[in-house]
């Protein structure tokens, strides 16, 4: 935990012998080395304690191994913050044999990663709270623009990499990362940072950030029996930007530390007059997610694999945070004027998408995707109309059938003309790909004016997939083929045959089409089935609800009425003619 085990630059990273002399000499060349001891710990650079002759003191010698410029930032930072933060001033800046380096101050005190990991007695709450306050007076410091700093801390101009989506993109296309996750879970940080990209911090904010900021680089030294905070090391990749970023840092191990580490470091920090957003929770999730990939990108699993392996748990971890309902604080579905407003998920984005296509593109009697609000739920156009639990009519079931195919045909032109460039979808696709497949086309999410369906809700579920699969799902619910004995059902099963074979003839179904799209709606109805269990089994409050109001046993005897008819109803979906049964009447 806190990086504790990973591997450490001290022990991958050996200077060749008489170089730390060289360095002390070039910056002190009156002074001798009396002793130099080399600090274990870092992950990026080599801090190694030197004692000169005639000094009371002691001084770090810190080798910079990844940024040359580093040591300039570090300095400039120092000097900035020492009046109101603990942090070490830098006395010299050099190289010598490839190798850039600085004398800095020595600062007294342990890790607090070291304090909290180890058996001292410590007050947690009294120190994470000055953590916490420590943490806004660094964010006290606003610079004129946010980015990254050059060495003399000038902010550097925006490039397109500084866009948290191409970051993340540009890491997960990177062949260590993608050797180091699996293809599942790339796709579903893929998924997941597309859907809380507007949650990403933005240029707005331009503040210190110290981009490291957790207990591995805070000291803390005893005084007067209390634990305090006695430095804030390591600077060198800071910037200007979100103080999220910080939070985000500190919070990263915080579901494997008790509450009251969480709980004071947010109270030091607001009580000392840091507002955090509504959703900062998500985006502290998010903001760790970038950093781990980035530091996964750049770890060698064969000489780091237990950071490799830790950055793969904390990514794991982040995920199910974020894609778990049982633990987001999304609220539920609300309409505000002629909007909707409704929980978002990680393919919703992909449905906005969607759904812009087929209005663009002239089919109205889908909802509108109008972006998100600020509690990260979508937000889509109402649609005007009735819903139902079941129709009866002939005109309802006629024009429901004939707005399913125009519904297809206008999909179809978003396969064609767009491609499956962007494959988000909550389902996966089906071959073969001739639409895209609402995949909940029932009554309850089509909306009546009359007798006449008129428009299409809740595309959650919607994926690439064969026209049959709506179909089939269709005639179950329109039919319905569902057993007369359930709650749900109505009709012989002559007059359910009847009403089947309407709906495939206003859809313009031909008849090859219809051969074995009885097994389809078995096959349509235990995939659904399956997925209620599945759901339910993993702690999913609505289908959790679902099996509590018996779903699944309505489902069941379903599939056993289909299947005991099954060659009754395949073949009457396939004569021409026939009597068709108004139900409403």
């Amino acid at each position: 935990m806190f990086k504790a085990d990973w591997e450490k630059t001290s022990v991958t990273c050996q200077l060749p012998e008489g170089l730390v002399d060289k360095m002390v000499r070039l910056a002190y060349p009156d002074k001798k080395l009396i002793s130099h001891e080399l600090i274990a710990g870092g992950c990026a650079n080599l801090n190694i304690k030197v004692l000169l002759e005639d000094e009371k003191y002691s001084l770090i010698l810190r080798v910079y191994l990844r940024d040359k410029e580093a040591a300039y930032r570090e300095q400039k930072l120092a000097a900035l913050l020492k009046k109101t933060i603990p942090v070490p001033l830098t006395y010299y800046i050099g190289e010598l044999e490839d190798y850039h380096f600085a004398i800095t101050e020595f600062m007294p005190g342990m890790p607090l990663r070291d304090l909290l990991l180890g058996d001292a007695p410590h007050d947690l709450n009294t120190i994470m709270h000055e953590v916490g306050t420590i943490l806004s007076k660094i964010a006290a410091h606003e610079f004129s623009n946010a980015g990254l700093f050059d060495q003399e801390l000038t902010i550097l101009p925006h490039s397109p990499s500084d866009d948290c989506l191409i970051f993340a993109k540009d890491c997960l296309k990177h062949e260590t990362v993608l050797s180091g996750l699996a293809p599942e879970i790339i796709s579903k940080i893929n998924q997941t940072i597309a859907q809380y990209d507007h949650l990403f911090p933005d240029e707005s904010e331009k503040h210190l950030v110290h981009a490291d900021f957790d207990p591995a680089n805070i000291l803390v030294d005893k005084v007067d029996s209390v634990w305090k905070v006695s430095c804030v090391l390591d600077w060198e990749f800071a910037f200007s930007g979100s103080v999220l970023c910080d939070v985000a840092n500190m919070l990263r191990y915080a579901h494997k530390m008790p509450h009251e580490f969480q709980d004071a470091f947010l109270n030091g920090l607001t009580s000392a007059g840091v507002t955090l957003p509504k959703d900062w929770h998500i985006t502290i999730q998010l903001l760790n997610l970038l950093a781990l990939l980035d530091c996964l990108k750049r770890s060698d699993p064969k000489n780091r694999p237990n950071q490799c392996a830790d950055i793969r748990e904390l990514i794991d971890h982040i995920l199910s945070e974020l894609n778990n309902p049982q633990t987001s604080n999304q609220t539920e579905i609300e309409r505000i004027g002629n909007e909707i407003h409704r929980p978002a998920s990680p393919w919703t984005k992909q449905v906005h998408m969607f759904l812009n296509f087929l209005r663009n593109n002239g089919f109205m009697q889908a909802p509108q995707a109008l972006g998100f609000d600020e509690k990260g739920r979508e937000i889509l156009s109402f649609v005007k109309g009735q819903t139902r639990e079941n129709i009866k009519s002939l005109e309802s079931l006629i024009s429901s059938a004939k707005l399913l195919r125009s519904y297809h045909d206008s999909s179809q032109k978003f396969l064609n003309e767009l491609g499956l460039l962007s494959q988000s979808w909550m389902f996966p696709c089906r071959d073969p790909q001739e639409v895209i497949c609402h995949n909940d086309f029932a009554p309850y999410n089509i909306c009546f004016d009359g007798e006449q369906a008129i428009g299409i809700i809740d595309f959650d579920t919607a994926h690439p997939g064969p026209r049959v699969w709506d179909i089939a799902y269709a005639l179950y619910r329109f039919a319905p083929f569902t057993n007369p004995n359930n709650a749900d059902g109505f009709g012989s099963l002559e007059e359910q045959i009847s009403r089947a074979k309407v709906f495939c003839d206003a859809y313009g179904l031909d008849m090859q089409s219809r051969i074995g799209l009885v097994d389809l709606i078995i096959e349509r109805l235990q995939t659904l089935l399956d997925f209620l269990l599945q759901s339910a089994s993993q702690g999913y409050k609505k289908y959790e609800l679902n099996l509590k109001d018996g779903h699944h046993l309505t489902y069941r005897s379903d599939l056993e009425y289909i299947k005991l008819h099954k060659s009754t109803i395949q073949n009457g979906l396939k004569l021409m003619g026939g009597k068709f049964y108004d139900l409403s009447l």
